[in-house]
């Protein structure tokens, strides 16, 4: 019985710690924008109502949009949509359990061919790539995140200051999380310059302590922001590729099975696969990429896509 009950608690007590950094992040999010509101707005702008008025719908705005696309990261389903002819049964797993690598493959081939899945990513060894513990196929670009315990369509990596994965339902998000990000802590960071740049003089006191702290924490997040929405997104976006792409192409832990072929479509169309080709859905938390998160356009040699 003692046993039982340490296994229940391992779960909780592993979910409690994953919320750690994410909860961090709120807290300290919340203290940069009461140090925004109260203390500079309503405080220290008491008696410049224009400029108040003006800096009080400029943060509010890039604050509200920011949290929007938190909750949507924060929110969004790990395991979004993964079709179930992808999956097998207990049965076809534990028979499949029995034979060698090269075997398994051949099972997994035929099973691929007769559900009409198309597959173009091999592991090194050129088999099909198999999650054992979700007893499915998986889709290209897909992968086990130990953390969610799940699958992830396309996924990028786990974020652990959302405690989630980014992924094809929420990369959009993350990626206009980190400019609304960026953007509101640099607006606060270059209006809080300019102001005492032109006062002129520092109190010190509690008051004045706040602002430097908020000024410090809003910063911070600028250069750590700025920096992931330049390497980890942008760059990827650019390319049609995601964090773990990069590393397993690095190791040459998978590879497409004909390596004439490439998810990179060009800059263009590699925006419109993730955003839409809507342009009223681009700045807003919504998933409107392109395609289902199982099959993707790729490209030839000859620059052509193909759609699979």
């Amino acid at each position: 019985m003692k046993n039982e009950n340490r296994h229940n608690a391992m779960p909780c007590c592993r979910k409690c710690l994953q919320s750690i950094p994410s909860v961090l992040l709120i807290i300290l999010i919340l203290f940069t924008y009461y140090t925004y509101l109260v203390e500079f707005c309503f405080m220290e702008l008491k008696n410049q109502r224009i400029r108040q008025i003006l800096y009080l719908i400029v943060g509010n705005c890039l604050f509200c949009m920011f949290t929007w696309c938190y909750i949507h990261v924060m929110c969004c389903k790990a395991n979004f949509n993964i079709p179930l002819e992808y999956k097998l049964s207990y049965v076809e797993h534990n028979r499949l359990l029995n034979l060698s690598a090269p075997k398994q493959s051949e099972v997994l081939e035929n099973y691929a061919q007769n559900r009409h899945i198309i597959l173009w990513l091999r592991t090194s060894d050129n088999l099909i790539r198999y999650c054992m513990k979700c007893r499915q196929i998986k889709p290209d670009r897909t992968h086990h995140c130990s953390a969610c315990a799940t699958c992830v369509l396309k996924m990028d990596h786990h974020c652990p200051w959302t405690n989630n994965c980014i992924g094809f339902a929420n990369q959009k998000s993350f990626i206009l999380m980190l400019m609304y990000g960026t953007l509101a802590c640099l607006f606060y960071t270059i209006i809080l310059i300019e102001y005492y740049l032109h006062l002129g003089i520092i109190k010190p006191d509690l008051h004045t302590g706040f602002l430097c702290s908020g000024f410090a924490s809003s910063l911070m997040f600028v250069m750590g922001q700025g920096a992931m929405l330049q390497e980890k997104s942008i760059d990827l976006l650019r390319k049609n590729e995601t964090q773990l792409e990069t590393f397993q192409r690095k190791q040459q832990r998978v590879h497409f099975e004909d390596p004439r072929l490439s998810f990179n479509l060009g800059c263009e169309e590699n925006f419109l696969d993730c955003f839409g080709r809507n342009a009223w859905n681009w700045f807003i938390p919504k998933n409107s990429a392109c395609g289902n998160g199982v099959t993707f356009k790729i490209r030839p040699k000859k620059n052509k896509s193909v759609s699979v």
